[in-house]
């Protein structure tokens, strides 16, 4: 027992020294609110290529709208100039952020945005928001961003999460260390070589996308959007960045058009195909209330599985296909006045 309570004293010990030195070197003041914290720095390309080019029709979606859309051939097939924000890797929360300070932040707004989609990305505000993934979301957030953190962060922690979030500062300060650790594995040694950080950061964009390889089938990260949670739309719609998408777009005077993409990994990943399929009756019909296009080419037969390179990615030839059945889809949208 006294072996035990001794062990205890040294943890205890331990925890508080590491606090104070966590606490200084990250500038930490406990308690604090729970949730991740954004730097002042907001990125501005895309308001910018909205200024430069004024497109009519904007996409955005993550890799499968990239392996998906010929942004020139649809912009030739609708007679209308197109501009594609498709990021690997990102979900609701970053088209979300994407929307609220770039696109409505531009003196020039297009008079038609669409939200290309997959599974239940919608109504899933904590996919792809941690780790790795936090950067991008870091370079689009405002310093204050209040809905971001709510439904993305700390809606999904559990009470103990949120308790050492506000009173212990390895935990609280965890992003920042693992982005430190992360740098010294990413630059530290290519250094030795000659290789600077854009060097480095240029080498690994080849080894994904050069070298085709996947992150979208290399993760089990999937699983988490065909959840029981993640089923039940009823449940997880006011709780999503669906219902502040649909009320930015509509107050600033913009089409919006969801398009759910087609992909081979659904049918793997649901153990329930029934709560699949009233999810989407769910989507459709909350969408329809809205008065909101919904464009569904999950279960396109025109759209093969010989035409995909990887569960979630059209080849060239698949790429060529979707972008002429999403060009004469889209047509009734594309005469709507402003």
């Amino acid at each position: 027992m006294q072996t035990f309570l001794k062990y205890l004293l040294l943890v205890a010990v331990l925890m508080g020294l590491s606090g104070i030195v966590v606490s200084r070197r990250y500038g930490l003041t406990l308690p604090r609110p729970p949730g991740p914290r954004f730097d002042r720095q907001v990125r501005k390309d895309h308001l910018d290529a909205l200024v430069k080019g004024e497109p009519q029709i904007v996409l955005i979606g993550d890799s499968t709208l990239i392996y998906g859309l010929d942004e020139q051939v649809f912009s030739r097939l609708t007679g209308r100039p197109a501009y594609s924000i498709g990021i690997q890797g990102s979900a609701s929360a970053f088209w979300y952020l994407v929307l609220r300070n770039n696109i409505l932040e531009s003196p020039y707004k297009p008079p038609l945005l669409v939200i290309v989609f997959r599974d239940t990305i919608l109504t899933a505000p904590g996919f792809r928001v941690q780790g790795s993934y936090f950067e991008p979301l870091d370079e689009y957030a405002r310093h204050n961003e209040p809905l971001l953190l709510q439904l993305a962060f700390v809606n999904e922690m559990n009470p103990l999460e949120r308790w050492a979030d506000a009173y212990l500062p390895p935990y609280a300060a965890r992003l920042d260390v693992r982005r430190e650790i992360d740098t010294q594995i990413r630059y530290s040694i290519l250094k030795w070589t000659g290789c600077d950080v854009q060097c480095a950061d240029d080498s690994l964009e080849t080894l994904y996308n050069g070298a085709n390889l996947d992150p979208d089938a290399v993760t089990s990260a999937e699983e988490y959007l065909f959840t029981p949670e993640q089923l039940n739309f009823d449940r997880q719609v006011d709780r999503s960045f669906l219902p502040e998408m649909i009320r930015l777009t509509r107050e600033n005077n913009i089409q919006l058009v969801f398009v759910q993409i087609k992909t081979l990994v659904r049918e793997s990943q649901s153990a329930d195909p029934l709560a699949l399929a009233g999810y989407f009756t769910a989507l459709r019909a909350y969408l329809e209330r809205q008065a909101i296009p919904y464009l569904d080419f999950s279960s396109d037969e025109r759209l093969k599985q010989e035409y995909f390179i990887s569960p979630t990615h059209l080849s060239e030839f698949g790429k060529e296909v979707f972008t002429r059945l999403l060009a004469e889809s889209i047509e009734p949208w594309l005469t709507l006045p402003r």
